[in-house]
């Protein structure tokens, strides 16, 4: 269907709650650990046009990172390979975005 004003179809919410399953999963996440998965469309040179950014939110912590295709196409082998690598991909990451988490530490 056309779609005169340009507004992408929304991606399947199923989508967005695998890959924050996977990764619970793979990272090991404790409860007190939010996950939130969303897809934007990304406007940065070399970027493709839509893009998947987890954001990991730990307490005292929050990591961020970015997965270069739409939410719908985004497999478990994505999300391992991405833990596996140590960092969002293909491009380098900020000092301070760490990956994979580190354990929690308790708050005072």
């Amino acid at each position: 269907m056309f779609d005169m004003f340009g507004v992408r179809p929304r991606p399947d919410p199923g989508a967005a709650e695998r890959v924050r399953e996977w990764v619970r999963e793979v990272l090991g996440l404790s409860p007190d650990t939010q996950v939130m998965v969303t897809e934007l469309h990304c406007t940065e040179p070399d970027c493709p046009d839509v893009e998947t950014v987890v954001a990991v939110l730990a307490p005292g912590d929050a990591r961020k990172l970015k997965l270069l295709k739409p939410i719908g196409e985004v497999t478990r082998e994505d999300v391992l390979a991405l833990a596996a690598a140590g960092t969002d991909h293909p491009r380098p990451r900020p000092e301070n975005d760490r990956w994979p988490l580190p354990p929690p530490t308790a708050c005072p």
